[in-house]
């Protein structure tokens, strides 16, 4: 499993990478967002790593418009999250989750999210899921919230499945 959570955060940081290179240039670059309507997983690309047979390497952007809410899931694996625009509310119900704020700044903070608890996630920080933890995001904003995943999941499984929150 460590090596599974290795490979995910390396291609994590290629993303931070590339994000920094282009918020350092003056370029004008259109969101991917713009248009999006609905909640929206984008495979950026997928690869089978030779160090974790039966699984996917995958990068994907995912798009919230504001006011969506997405259902309590699952993840087949770790998945390591960049937030690029808008800010998610994360409710974590199972397990537990880890922030990495201001994830490439000068002054990283991280933060365990704990069943039961909610926090905002800005642009800049970074989120770690364990794999079968239960949870949700919801955009409270007025903007879309997007974020690059970085995913190592079972071959041919879903990126995530419903859950339901345990009672208490």
């Amino acid at each position: 499993m460590k090596k599974s959570i290795a490979i995910a955060v390396m291609a994590l940081f290629g993303v931070a990478l590339f994000a920094g290179a282009c918020a350092s240039k003056s370029v004008s670059l259109k969101s991917p967002a713009d248009g999006v309507t609905a909640t929206t997983r984008q495979l950026v690309v997928t690869d089978e790593p030779s160090e974790a047979p039966g699984e996917q390497l995958g990068l994907s952007r995912v798009i919230l418009p504001a006011g969506a809410k997405l259902q309590p899931h699952t993840h087949p694996g770790p998945q390591l999250s960049l937030i690029t625009e808008g800010t998610l509310t994360y409710t974590v119900y199972t397990g537990e989750a880890t922030v990495y704020r201001n994830a490439a700044g000068p002054d990283p903070k991280t933060e365990t999210i704990k069943a039961g608890e909610t926090v905002d996630i800005h642009i800049g920080d970074s989120l770690l899921e364990p794999e079968g933890i239960v949870h949700k995001g919801v955009n409270n904003g007025k903007t879309p919230v997007v974020l690059y995943s970085t995913s190592l999941f079972k071959d041919g499984a879903p990126a995530s499945s419903p859950a339901t929150v345990p009672a208490g």
